[in-house]
């Protein structure tokens, strides 16, 4: 991978983290041609087209692609090609701009629709508040523990001392002379 897909391939890590990012596969990995008598020609032309990266669900099924093209940009014949094969197959395909890639949330929505779009958002949401209980049930516990030693050595103390904060200095009676 060059800097630019490296960097790509981060930023698509981050965006389907709940998938697996596959690099340079080549698409006869996950398509087959139809049993016909074509099917070795569509085989052989089919052998050397690769997408840069392949986004598959963790049962290993391919649910989009993305093409990162060269400085010289991606022919037109091959985005052509590839966006009919893959649509032929019901996967679906983007190429993306490695300097003005889209919000993850529009490449996660035409890649598994919206309602994964939602589930991932709820399941952060999630996350975050669970964060959140966490720390507040550690938080009180600590408080708890340090109350709990606080008054431990307060009735440690024997009973005829007198804490002058707790008991006025001046409340014994004194002889006037």
């Amino acid at each position: 991978m060059n800097s630019e897909e490296l960097r790509v391939w981060h930023w698509m890590i981050n965006t389907f983290e709940d998938h697996h990012v596959l690099v340079k596969m080549p698409v006869t990995r996950f398509t087959r041609p139809n049993a016909s008598e074509d099917s070795l020609h569509w085989y052989e032309m089919l052998q050397h087209t690769t997408c840069t990266f392949s986004v598959c669900a963790s049962d290993g099924h391919v649910i989009g692609c993305v093409d990162i093209p060269k400085s010289f940009g991606l022919p037109l014949k091959v985005r052509s090609f590839k966006t009919s094969l893959l649509a032929q197959c019901g996967i679906s395909y983007a190429v993306l701009n490695p300097s003005m890639l889209p919000s993850p949330e529009v490449l996660r929505n035409e890649f598994l629709g919206e309602a994964a779009t939602k589930a991932r958002h709820l399941k952060r949401e999630a996350a975050v508040l669970e964060v959140a209980r966490i720390s507040l049930k550690k938080t009180l516990a600590q408080q708890r523990h340090i109350r709990t030693l606080s008054n431990e050595e307060h009735s440690s103390m024997p009973n005829h001392w007198h804490d002058s904060f707790l008991i006025q200095a001046n409340s014994r009676p004194a002889e006037l002379r």
